[in-house]
């Protein structure tokens, strides 16, 4: 719902990169990144810190991964 405008309904990218596990894999992308990116923003992200709760943020970077 926050994420597919930017990052695609199938996580494929669109404005944003695409958030699949393979892709950030390859990108070298850690869990502490992507941590930081949904907490703080970067790029052109917005900062999610105040949106989502840290147990939720934890959970969306866990989605991620699969």
């Amino acid at each position: 719902q926050n994420c597919s405008p930017c990052h695609g309904k199938q996580r494929e990218g669109v404005v944003g990169p695409a958030l699949k596990a393979a892709d950030l894999q390859a990108r070298g992308r850690t869990d502490q990144y992507i941590r930081d990116t949904i907490t703080n923003g970067r790029g052109g992200m917005p900062t999610w810190k105040d949106k989502l709760t840290p147990a939720q943020i934890e959970a969306l970077m866990k989605f991620l991964r699969t």
